[in-house]
């Protein structure tokens, strides 16, 4: 493999996403830091490939993460976990709407790749980062499957670092789950 420029700013944007990810699963707050310079380097990455609301979605990471560093500042003690339940399901029906309204427009207007699975990720991955940054608990579930969706999409796109990266995010969004349901529990255990 031939390093360029590009290789190992895909390599940056990779290792940054992947601490970002454990440490926000962790309810770290400098996980956010690390959002704000993956998904800067995402913009670049995604436009040279024409995944353009991928592109998108990043520059709304960084705007989401900048929020979501103050949201957790309110929380200084890391204990504010909300679980959604029903209340996924307008959620669910509103993305998809999106999804199709968005994924229409790209495919009329632009050169767009993978119109659908892009405009899908984007909508979703803009609500579950969202959902993480008020710590609700199913944000990781919807990222479970936005990452699978990922792998497949950046190996479409020959962005081979960038869908082993996803193939790590799948463990950790489940991992991440697992430890915000156990902080969960404890809390509420603590609460009676």
């Amino acid at each position: 493999m031939e390093i360029t420029s590009d290789n190992i700013i895909e390599i940056i944007a990779v290792i940054t996403s992947l601490l970002y990810t454990f440490l926000a699963g962790r309810n770290k707050i400098i996980g956010w830091l690390f959002a704000i310079i993956s998904s800067s380097l995402y913009v670049y990455i995604n436009l040279k490939v024409q995944l353009y609301f991928f592109s998108l979605l990043h520059f709304s990471y960084v705007l989401i993460a900048v929020y979501g560093w103050f949201e957790w500042r309110k929380d200084r003690h890391g204990k504010t976990f909300r679980f959604y339940g029903w209340k996924n399901i307008p959620v669910i029906i509103l993305g998809t709407v999106l999804t199709f309204i968005l994924a229409f427009l790209a495919e009329k207007y632009t050169v767009q790749r993978l119109a659908y699975l892009d405009a899908a990720n984007f909508i979703f991955c803009l609500i579950a980062s969202y959902m993480i940054s008020k710590k609700i608990m199913e944000s990781w579930i919807y990222l479970f499957i936005i990452d699978i969706v990922c792998i497949y999409i950046y190996l479409q796109t020959g962005l081979k670092n960038s869908a082993i990266l996803f193939l790590f995010l799948t463990v950790l969004a489940a991992n991440a789950f697992w430890d915000w349901w156990k902080q969960y529990k404890a809390n509420k255990t603590q609460a009676q």
